[in-house]
């Protein structure tokens, strides 16, 4: 018999970045209003746990969905990553840039290490196809709803922003467990 696929997990510290993206755009009331206790309790106290369970993340994502659709999750999605783990990351993405050239493509060949203090047990590959463009994989271990697409599309905004690219439009497709993104930048 194989071993237990195991599920993912999101770090107690993008939770609080979730959490503290909810409170700047004054949301995150209504989220907890509309969630499961569970996730209620993951928001208002997320150093309970250094990790967080694959349903209570889905669950959240949801509920954020439920207060105020995919904006919302884009526009939190990219906030997050500014509140909780770009203090973390800021001085490797720095020096990755500084080595690798200042493109997108530098951090989406990365994304995986760049991410390890968000997630776990989530695969990441790049496949350039340009100089300009490429498509981002990210395998979960078990389906994750559509709306992850939209929580994605908004982190993507950090990769453009500290590169100083113009982004281009993203294909974002929802395969159950897999979300591709064919992204393209200027």
């Amino acid at each position: 018999m194989p071993a237990p696929t195991p599920e993912f997990q999101t770090s107690a510290n993008y939770i609080n970045g979730l959490a503290r993206a909810l409170k700047k755009l004054g949301q995150f009331d209504a989220v907890i209003a509309v969630c499961s206790p569970d996730v209620a309790q993951m928001l208002r106290e997320p150093n309970a746990r250094s990790w967080w369970g694959a349903h209570a993340a889905i669950d959240m994502t949801l509920s954020i969905a439920k207060v105020g659709g995919v904006d919302l999750l884009k526009r939190v999605g990219h906030l997050a990553v500014f509140e909780s783990l770009s203090s973390v990351v800021r001085p490797f993405v720095t020096v990755l840039l500084a080595l690798a050239g200042p493109s997108p493509a530098t951090l989406f060949a990365r994304y995986g290490q760049i991410t390890q203090a968000a997630v776990k047990n989530v695969r990441f590959d790049w496949k350039p196809s340009g100089a300009n463009a490429g498509t981002l994989i990210i395998d979960y271990p078990s389906p994750v709803p559509p709306e992850y697409l939209a929580f994605w599309s908004g982190a993507f905004e950090y990769v453009y922003e500290v590169t100083k690219a113009r982004p281009g439009p993203t294909q974002a497709t929802h395969e159950g467990a897999r979300l591709r993104f064919d992204v393209s930048w200027s």
